[in-house]
This record gives C-alpha cells, structure tokens and sequence, in this order.
C-alpha cells in the first residue's frame, strides 16, 4: 500500500510541471507567432505531448476500481452495504473466509497500482516527448 502515494506524488508533481509548460507557452505566444509555421509547429507538437501526458495522469488518478463485489474489505462493496448488516456479516467471518478475502483485495491492489504505473510511465514520456519542441518554440519566439 505504500507505493500509492508515491506514484501520487510523482503523478502531481508531473502535473505541475505539465501545466507549468503550457502556461508558459502561452504567455510567450503572440499572435506574430501564429504567422510562422516552424513555431506553430513546435508548439503544437508541445501541446500534443503535454496533453498526451495529462490523458496519462488522468487515468493514474482514476484508474478503474470494479470489482470486489461481496467484499467485506474493498471499499466500495462495504459501502453498498447496511451498516448494520455489514458488521453482523464482518463478524460472523471465519478465518479461511476473511483470508481469501483479503488475498483478493491484495491482488485487485496490485492490479490497480500497475494500471497507475503504467499511466505515470505514459505520462513520463509525452512530458519527455514535449520538452524539445516546448523549448524550441520558446527559442524561436524570443527572436
């Protein structure tokens, strides 16, 4: 469980810099620019990376949670029950019961957190992928 919030950080620390790049883009751009193909070009190619890398940090923020349905671990099976309900059946769990649940809730974990990872490596490389055609169309608009 502890490698959740260590790919949330990073997730929002590519966030960031994500929103950082397009800021900048934008407050450097004028409309002069928009006349010059080769600075049109770059930033697009910048904005099709960043936005890529975004779409990526999207689904690592909100990666898919079905499943666990009966579940007296997950989350979301616990709150589609009556509380009331919920405690006598937790209670009346036996040991082979309660493990295989908890097994179960182990690999959807794991299973989640590799979608979230694979996200975050998407994100990595548009971010990457931006980076010489943002900077490149920073260069050219300072000339």
């Amino acid at each position: 469980m502890t490698f959740f919030p260590r790919v949330d950080s990073k997730a929002f620390a590519l966030l960031a810099i994500n929103l950082t790049m397009l800021a900048v883009l934008a407050a450097r751009l004028d409309s002069a620019d928009l006349s010059t193909w080769y600075i049109v070009l770059c930033a697009a190619l910048a904005v099709v990376g960043v936005a890529y890398s975004l779409g990526s940090l999207y689904l690592c923020a909100y990666p898919n949670l079905k499943g666990g349905s009966g579940s007296y671990v997950y989350f979301q099976a616990i709150a589609n029950r009556i509380e009331s309900t919920f405690v006598d059946e937790f209670t009346a769990l036996d040991e082979k019961r309660w493990l295989r649940d908890i097994s179960c809730q182990v690999w959807r974990n794991s299973e989640i957190l590799s979608i979230k990872f694979a996200a975050l490596k998407h994100s990595f490389i548009g971010t990457l992928a931006a980076l010489v055609p943002w900077t490149s169309a920073l260069f050219f608009t300072g000339t």
